[in-house]
């Protein structure tokens, strides 16, 4: 029996070594960086050294030259189990690491046990690992686990391939619950992964990438096993033969497995903890890689649209004024008498048109003050009841050119808050913005106000086109759109909303939508009564100065309707 150093930082590549060679008749001692096999090494001289070359610390390289300096560790055999190359010749070693031999991850368990054999002098041959597999599962007879290495290996190998080569979350899922059905010889095991709504999806290892929405009774987890595995972060054992563990990444915790054993089987032991807890470490950063990467695709593809809506905001306003300037100066070239109506008509189409390159300009260099925490709110007592009806009497002639009905009411006739003016500007004439272009002639815009439950809800509820249910969760996000820019009828570069929500956030409260595709939507702006509790100063500004700045602002935020 020879004495085996393994030196792996991956537990569970380390695991499959020390099993294999363990079970070939030898002592394994184990390590998992430079340093810590180092320091073993010199203490306990190993007949053989198996190390991975990328290590912590130091690097397996590193590690077997600092040993041939030591006398009694000059011959000793080293064998570099690494993933760094293809085949042996890919890696080139100097002569200080020698006597040494390359196996490239993953090999055979016969091509392992041949190259140690060879290296410690014994027999070798092709049936080595036969008896290892045949000690391993002795005793099945008398109803003891056993699971043969060949087996272990190809359900690590399989699960390994998955975890880099899958692309669809749920196959990957099925197949760690295979894996780990098969690696621990159990009779169940389902996978519970909790979304962010709370809503649990089972996987149970079916071959498909599909997951259910129930799972056997027997193998729901009690609310306190939960708590548990979550605090814990680790196997948590209930009941007679069943067993908890974390679905979890360093970052975050997914999920959960439970496991059950088989009946009259020997019950799941230490060593079956540590391997399901690595193979669910794994999996679940695979698992996390996945939702990173398509967070990533539906981020490009929202930049890319992006990219198109600004374009598109961009050109539409500049090819009107150099239209404009160009019939300008035709106008002068023409000895014939000016058209001042004509004229005027132009030059308001060239003022409405740099109000939408200003509101545009504006909408970025807000979002990047608030992310940037630069926006600075100047909250001052108000009516919000005034102001509120103020803003929506100043945009009810927008929306009677376009034939539609803008009524206001409310609850109460006096309710003061503290609040920034201009955001709730800002916020209150951008939601009636969207609601007059997207409402139809002969329609009807909502506008409520109540307090309650601690509260200011502003209710913005037209009778307009609508928005599909699938698109109700993007509209908030930045430049989504509902409409595609190829086909939409209606301007707009999709960052509007994107702002209200910001606004509204900074202020404490929360925006959300009630919507039905083709008869219209409800959105809803909650504010609480007082964020803070601090004293409010009163408003500098003059009505007159406040209506002013309101007229100022319904022409940017309505610079991109046409009427």
């Amino acid at each position: 029996m020879a004495t085996i150093l393994v030196v792996e930082d991956h537990a569970m590549s380390r695991q499959i070594l020390m099993t294999l060679l363990e079970y070939s008749g030898h002592r394994v001692l184990e390590a998992s960086e430079g340093e810590e096999a180092f320091e073993l090494a010199c203490r306990v001289r190993p007949d053989l050294i198996i190390s991975d070359i990328l290590l912590p610390n130091m690097d397996g390289r590193e590690f077997v030259r600092r040993l041939r300096t030591k006398a009694v560790q000059v011959d000793t055999p080293v064998i570099f189990y690494t993933a760094w190359c293809r085949h042996p010749e890919d890696i080139r070693l100097d002569e200080s690491l020698k006597p040494c031999l390359i196996i490239p991850k993953p090999s055979e368990p016969q091509v392992i046990l041949r190259t140690v054999s060879e290296l410690l002098g014994e027999p070798s041959t092709d049936d080595h690992l036969q008896p290892a597999a045949d000690e391993l599962c002795k005793g099945c007879a008398k109803h003891e686990r056993g699971i043969s290495i060949e087996l272990q290996l190809s359900v690590l190998m399989d699960l390994s391939y998955s975890m880099v080569a899958e692309r669809d979350p749920g196959r990957l899922l099925n197949t760690f619950c295979r894996a780990v059905c098969e690696m621990l010889n159990c009779s169940q095991a389902v996978l519970a992964i909790q979304e962010e709504n709370g809503t649990l999806n089972y996987y149970t290892g079916r071959t498909d990438n599909l997951h259910e929405r129930s799972c056997p009774e027997h193998m729901i987890l009690p609310g306190n096993i939960i708590e548990a595995v979550a605090a814990m972060r680790a196997p948590v054992r209930w009941g007679k033969c069943m067993m908890a563990v974390p679905f979890a990444s360093p970052a975050r915790q997914y999920g959960w497995i439970s496991v059950m054993g088989r009946p009259g089987v020997e019950q799941l032991t230490g060593r079956d903890e540590e391997i399901i807890m690595t193979l669910s470490t794994q999996a679940a950063l695979a698992y996390e890689n996945m939702m990173l990467m398509e967070q990533l695709k539906r981020n490009n593809e929202i930049k890319d649209m992006f990219i198109t809506n600004i374009s598109h905001e961009l050109r539409t306003p500049l090819n009107i004024l150099l239209s404009n300037a160009q019939l300008f100066k035709l106008y002068l070239q023409d000895d014939r008498e000016l058209d001042r109506e004509r004229l005027r008509r132009k030059t308001d189409m060239q003022i409405r048109n740099c109000y939408r390159l200003i509101r545009l300009v504006n909408n970025f260099i807000d979002i990047s003050k608030i992310e940037s925490n630069h926006f600075e709110l100047k909250p001052v007592k108000c009516n919000i009841v005034e102001v509120v009806e103020a803003i929506v009497t100043s945009t009810v002639e927008y929306a009677r050119i376009k034939g539609i009905d803008l009524v206001f009411d409310t609850q109460q006739e006096e309710m003061f808050v503290c609040y920034d003016l201009d955001s709730i500007e800002r916020i209150l004439l951008n939601l009636l913005s969207n609601a007059i272009k997207f409402t139809p002639r002969g329609g009807t815009i909502y506008v409520n106000l109540s307090m309650g439950d601690g509260y200011v809800r502003i209710s913005v509820k037209d009778t307009g086109i609508g928005i599909p249910e699938e698109k109700v969760g993007l509209i908030f996000e930045r430049f989504s759109q509902v409409d595609n820019i190829l086909t939409r009828k209606n301007e707009g570069s999709g960052i509007g909303l994107t702002v209200v929500k910001m606004l509204t956030e900074m202020h404490g409260g929360r925006v959300y939508v009630h919507s039905q595709y083709k008869k219209g939507s409800e959105f809803v702006v909650e504010l609480p009564e007082n964020s803070n509790g601090a004293p409010c100063p009163e408003p500098q500004r003059t009505a007159n100065e406040s209506g002013q700045d309101i007229i100022q602002r319904i022409k940017l935020e309505f610079s991109d309707i046409y009427f």
